[in-house]
């Protein structure tokens, strides 16, 4: 995950466009922390709702 990063912010300093490789990267990861979030709170929600 990382690998692809750093190879696209290497082409983006090279074009001297590092801070729109910066703004992609904070916005991935972003989505990956709310998806996160979202699968947590389903689990809490299925678990409060399932008695096991």
């Amino acid at each position: 995950m990382v690998a692809p990063y750093q190879s696209a912010r290497k082409a983006a300093m090279e074009d001297g466009n590092e801070d729109a490789v910066a703004d992609e990267w904070e916005i991935d990861a972003t989505q990956i922390i709310g998806g996160i979030t979202a699968l947590v709170g389903l689990a809490i929600l299925v678990r409060a709702v399932v008695p096991f």
